[in-house]
């Protein structure tokens, strides 16, 4: 073991070889605690003012104060002969027959091979609830990096966010989704996401794994309840779990083999792509109306039919559905569609236009593009005016990313 002064202070960081990974791990404080108040909140979209102003209406979600405290004593173990680590609860449960009531792992898939990327995977025993990791820099609410999902029981589908928390706000889905390869299941009441996302993504709204930064990372064990349609989330069970250390994702060891990449047959020429958007200037107390109500239905065809008018003067538009409404803010709402568009030059002797015969392409889109990067320009040209027939959009936000057509 070798200990080290670190930045000059009388602070201690202590090195643990285990080979073939090697877990750093920060003890800077005296005070190695985990702080939290357990309050309860009726749903994401409540919240309350910083805990500075106590009340007996105060009302938290991920947040750790300094009045109540509970130590968590590790609990982060190497991965068996790969590069990474794992967590579980409780600490004695095996993953590998389903007996843990969470588990969490990461593997670093290299810096070449897996172009400096990290393989996250969450299985939980909680499948009615949403479930997640968090990345922090303080063990504190406020810019914190959460992924946060879930597995609809009905479809089977995942759902997986990047999202960002900003003081005592609700967490925001990232205008930038940086994980990719996500998948997830529901076997026997045992729900597994996962995803792959770079250690160090750019964006301002991740936090960054590097070789010299390490995180504390959250563990959510018991989220609260969703739904699959609106993306509406409530408040957590139990308190997420932190690590009471930070915790290093490094290089370490050989690069492992690179794996085969299997996809799914796609229709040839048709592509289709998941775009999130912000609907704005709605009132306060506007909520989402519940999936198969009139209201529902109303409101998604007055989307699709807005966005129809623009979309479908260009050329290969095949058509648009709205997946759900999202809303973690007052007076605005995410809306899920899905764009299909058709390459005409994919398909021999193919005539696909869109649905006005008067089609065009959009002159901020040149011959060079990808089909990806045609519809995403198309799509953001249409959101800069800031209205998109009868709605007001978020001309500054917009989640766009391809999907396979089933």
């Amino acid at each position: 073991m070798k200990v080290f002064r670190e930045n000059g202070t009388s602070e201690l960081t202590s090195v643990i070889s285990i080979p073939p990974l090697q877990i750093r791990v920060h003890s800077g404080s005296t005070q190695n605690t985990l702080e939290w108040r357990n309050n309860r909140v009726a749903g994401l979209a409540k919240y309350h003012e910083p805990p500075t102003q106590k009340g007996p209406g105060s009302r938290v979600l991920f947040s750790f104060t300094e009045e109540e405290k509970s130590s968590i004593t590790g609990g982060v173990l190497p991965l068996a002969d790969k590069c990474g680590g794992q967590w579980k609860l409780p600490s004695n449960c095996n993953p590998a027959n389903n007996s843990c009531d969470y588990y969490a792992s990461w593997e670093y898939l290299g810096q070449k091979r897996g172009k400096d990327s990290v393989r996250f995977t969450i299985k939980t025993k909680q499948s009615k609830f949403w479930t997640g990791i968090g990345f922090s820099n303080d063990k504190k609410m406020s810019q914190t990096d959460a992924i946060i999902g879930w597995v609809d029981a009905r479809s089977g589908r995942p759902f997986i966010m990047d999202t960002w928390v900003s003081g005592y706000s609700a967490p925001r889905v990232d205008q930038r989704q940086d994980i990719t390869k996500e998948s997830g299941s529901l076997v026997e009441g045992y729900t597994t996401l996962s995803f792959v996302r770079k250690r160090n993504t750019g964006d301002q709204k991740d936090l960054a794994f590097t070789d010299s930064q390490c995180l504390y990372m959250m563990f959510i064990t018991q989220g609260g309840g969703f739904d699959a349609v609106n993306k509406r989330t409530s408040k957590h069970q139990q308190t997420p779990v932190v690590t009471e250390n930070r915790v290093c994702i490094q290089p370490c060891g050989p690069e492992p083999p690179e794996e085969e990449v299997t996809t799914e047959a796609v229709i040839p020429g048709v592509s289709a792509y998941t775009m999130l958007i912000r609907i704005t200037g709605l009132a306060d107390s506007f909520k989402p109306p519940a999936a198969g109500s009139k209201e529902y239905e109303e409101l998604s065809q007055q989307v699709i039919n807005s966005f129809v008018k623009e979309l479908g003067k260009n050329k290969g538009y095949h058509g648009l559905a709205v997946n759900g409404f999202m809303q973690n803010e007052t007076s605005a709402i995410i809306a899920e569609l899905t764009l299909k568009s058709i390459d005409s030059n994919t398909i021999e002797g193919s005539s696909a236009r869109s649905l006005d015969a008067t089609s065009s392409v959009t002159p901020n889109v040149t011959e060079g593009d990808s089909d990806m990067e045609k519809w995403q320009r198309v799509v953001r040209d249409t959101l800069a005016q800031g209205r998109v027939g009868n709605l007001n959009v978020d001309p500054e936000f917009l989640v766009f990313e391809p999907l396979s057509c089933e």
